[in-house]
């Protein structure tokens, strides 16, 4: 994932992919092990105790916020420099399905409800189907922005698109705007409607840094997302602590493991944790 010229990265310096990967991975997991087993431990414990867990609880999920935000600034770059959108969108859509259980069970179920025989319910899902959603609905939007200007994926950011010279041309514009918008609120009313994590506004969240992106604005396709969460809860601005992580991005995927390791390490966590909140920690 080269950066483009006149993007705002630094070349042969800065930061890879890879670390920015590993500070959402881990800022993730600090926020799944408050919202999965620092709450079964609130619980669990006498009521002298529960001040200073419940202070730790806030911190985790303060620090938690920093991941989501990454996790769509990586999502913007892989969609631009992926080889196949495609199956791109598969995996996201793949591990969606098989997140599902683990996510009820680390941040949904009770232990009452696991003894009982649930192990999956449908009042919250996985942040994969807020992801798989929103690039769905940025392949779409970028299709409708690219059809007949004879550009690449990729090649070319819209300000560069020839519709600007004339007025018909600004006509073109307006009319694929008003589309992309209007497939931007049938995602977002999909995520509300399926309640995937982040809802509407993760939707909303990836379309404002897809649109930074699509107009060469790339050090701003961190702070927009952040800026659309903020709407949802004020201590989503926590997530600016990683924004210098992007600033400082070099265009490269860097050393990463295997790629299916990143995928698996969502659910896997999870379930870790789940099991941990329910047969460990809970009373």
């Amino acid at each position: 994932m080269k950066g483009k010229k006149g993007s705002f990265t630094l070349e042969n310096k800065g930061i890879s992919g890879a670390v920015i990967k590993a500070a959402a991975d881990i800022t993730m997991l600090i926020d799944h092990l408050g919202a999965s087993v620092v709450v079964a431990v609130y619980y669990a414990a006498a009521k002298a105790q529960r001040t200073q867990i419940l202070q730790n609880y806030h911190l985790m999920r303060n620090i938690g916020r920093i991941a989501f935000p990454l996790f769509i600034f990586l999502l913007i770059e892989g969609f631009f420099y992926t080889k196949s959108r495609a199956k791109y969108l598969l995996r996201l859509s793949i591990f969606s399905l098989l997140s599902e259980i683990p996510f009820d069970l680390a941040i949904v179920l009770k232990k009452a409800e696991v003894q009982s025989g649930t192990i999956l319910e449908f009042t919250s899902q996985n942040v994969f189907f807020t992801l798989a959603i929103g690039l769905a609905c940025i392949w779409i939007c970028d299709l409708v922005l690219e059809a007949g200007t004879g550009h690449e994926k990729g090649t070319a950011h819209i300000l560069e698109f020839p519709e600007w010279k004339d007025l018909r041309g600004w006509a073109v514009l307006l009319g694929k705007g008003l589309i992309c918008a209007a497939v931007a609120f049938a995602a977002m009313a999909a995520a509300a409607a399926l309640k995937t994590d982040y809802g509407r506004w993760g939707i909303a969240a990836i379309c404002a840094a897809y649109a930074m992106k699509k107009i060469g604005l790339t050090w701003l396709v961190h702070p927009a997302a952040v800026a659309v969460l903020c709407l949802l809860a004020s201590s989503e601005a926590y997530a600016l602590f990683g924004w210098p992580l992007t600033l400082f991005y070099r265009g490269e995927r860097g050393r990463q493991l295997p790629r299916y390791f990143y995928y698996a390490y969502y659910p896997g966590h999870l379930l870790i944790l789940g099991l941990l909140k329910i047969f460990v920690f809970s009373k």
